[in-house]
């Protein structure tokens, strides 16, 4: 969860690139080629999007390295190509996803990559194409070699099969997940955890893959009667909950948690889970369920609430973070607990410190906004000392292709994301713990959303998720108080 939502605030917030990478020249697709054809080079088209992250991702190293660089000046050309902006080029390629890259030799497309690579894994594939492999020559052969070494060949086998399923080698994907599936012990992880890491992956290949989904509802099959008759072991009902998001049947996870909320071993099982069930509950209306396997529902809350902001620490100017959220001055109203503000926006990011940021935290613009922004380091380490890294899980985050462009509206923009996420989550959880008759906790987790965000929606949201979950009346006269304060 952690991981896909830390990327999905990276493809959000790293919308704002100054400069496009110099490697690429300023033509057209059809002049590209030509200009090739004509020097005797290979030339790539990068496919992306302005709001696609692993593409800012390479923008900021893979295309800036100093060797993929030199590989062009020395043998090819590149140019980059908004793919919103070249919608008929998109269509005439058949690209799907971004970014999509493409090596012409002669005018003709010789061999391209999906997804985001590194320099090292960047400029193998640049001199393949240049010896006249394509990727899935290279790919074979690596993934024979790792095969042919058994339980030792796990780690790399792993690493493959993602690229035979984006190559459209389904059927050797196929085989593939089988294998690491029943030999995930050989990848010296916990088992139940590595086939969890798989099944979002697994996901995406059975729906397009029927052979897929046949296999692996077998496997899930198989563990069903231990399931349902109370015997399962907490690694075969990992499986099974696993299993149940692959073959796309979640609510089949959701039916059996309804089933044993109510009894102390199945409550006890599904709080083992939390993180895979509440969701999961939430979408197919078992709110009990859901308020059952809670176990510390106020915590998760108060974390996303006083990680509103940011990072406490000034933009540095440097790859990795970018000006970001509007903060408000310690103290004053509305202020997220613990957090300083940053440098003011329009200084000079490299004259400024975090000793030093403070000057200015009180400066507004015209319409009394803080002139303020902190920075979000688009990294999984946090900044300075003692800060919680702020990781907003925030429902399609993936941005637009109409996302803001200008720091100060990204920075409105994600503080919206984020306060979005923050009434859903908390709203969610107050439901469900009501559902389940946690009252007391139900209330702790209104007051943390309140204290964080009073306004109309967020106790909108709390009466909506309340009479979603039937449990309206559960706190009528709080309900109704909220309802009058809205309305107002």
């Amino acid at each position: 969860m952690i991981a896909s939502t830390l990327f999905a605030a990276f493809a959000l917030v790293s919308t704002v690139q100054e400069h496009r990478p110099p490697v690429f020249v300023e033509l057209g697709f059809d002049e590209a080629l030509a200009k090739a054809r004509a020097e005797k080079r290979i030339a790539v088209l990068d496919a992306m999007t302005s709001w696609c992250g692993p593409c800012k991702q390479m923008d900021a190293t893979t295309w800036r390295d100093a060797g993929v660089v030199k590989w062009f000046a020395d043998n090819g050309l590149a140019i980059q190509l908004d793919m919103d902006q070249h919608s008929a080029l998109k269509e005439q390629l058949a690209i799907k996803a971004f970014p999509t890259i493409i090596a012409f030799r002669d005018g003709v497309e010789f061999d391209r990559i999906v997804g985001s690579r590194d320099a090292a894994e960047f400029g193998e594939w640049l001199e393949s194409v240049r010896a006249g492999k394509t990727a899935k020559e290279r790919l074979a052969a690596k993934l024979a070699t790792a095969r042919a070494a058994g339980a030792a060949g796990y780690a790399v086998r792993r690493a493959l099969v993602e690229d035979l399923a984006f190559g459209g080698e389904l059927d050797e994907a196929s085989r593939e997940y089988l294998w690491l599936w029943t030999n995930a012990a050989a990848s010296g992880r916990d088992v139940a955890g590595e086939r969890h890491a798989m099944s979002y992956g697994l996901l995406e290949l059975a729906r397009g893959h029927a052979p897929t989904a046949v296999e692996f509802r077998k496997l899930r099959d198989a563990l069903q009667v231990g399931v349902s008759g109370g015997r399962a072991t907490h690694e075969v009902l990992s499986d099974w909950i696993a299993l149940n998001v692959i073959v796309g049947e979640t609510q089949t996870t959701a039916r059996w948690a309804a089933s044993v909320a109510d009894t102390p071993a199945g409550a006890e099982a599904l709080r083992a889970f939390e993180e895979r069930l509440f969701d999961v509950l939430v979408e197919h209306g078992q709110w009990h369920a859901a308020g059952v396997c809670l176990r510390e529902p106020v915590k998760g809350v108060k974390w996303l609430a006083d990680n509103l902001g940011a990072y406490d620490v000034a933009p540095s100017g440097k790859s990795g973070s970018i000006p970001a959220i509007p903060l408000i001055a310690p103290g004053a109203k509305g202020a997220a607990g613990g957090m300083k503000p940053a440098i003011p926006i329009g200084g000079k990011a490299s004259e400024a410190s975090a000793g030093d940021a403070s000057k200015g935290a009180d400066s507004k613009d015209e319409s009394g906004d803080p002139k303020v922004v902190p920075a979000i380091p688009l990294t999984a380490k946090p900044a300075v000392a003692g800060m919680v890294p702020a990781v907003p899980m925030v429902p399609g985050a993936v941005a637009r292709p109409s996302a803001p462009t200008d720091p100060l509206e990204i920075a409105r923009d994600v503080r919206m994301r984020l306060t979005v996420q923050l009434r859903d989550m908390a709203s969610n959880r107050y439901a469900a713990l009501l559902a389940a008759g946690r009252d007391a906790e139900a209330s702790s987790v209104a007051d943390t959303l309140l204290a964080a965000v009073d306004d109309a929606r967020s106790r909108a949201a709390l009466v909506a998720k309340s009479m979603r979950a039937g449990v309206l009346d559960a706190q009528r006269a709080r309900h109704q108080a909220w309802l009058d304060q809205a309305a107002q």
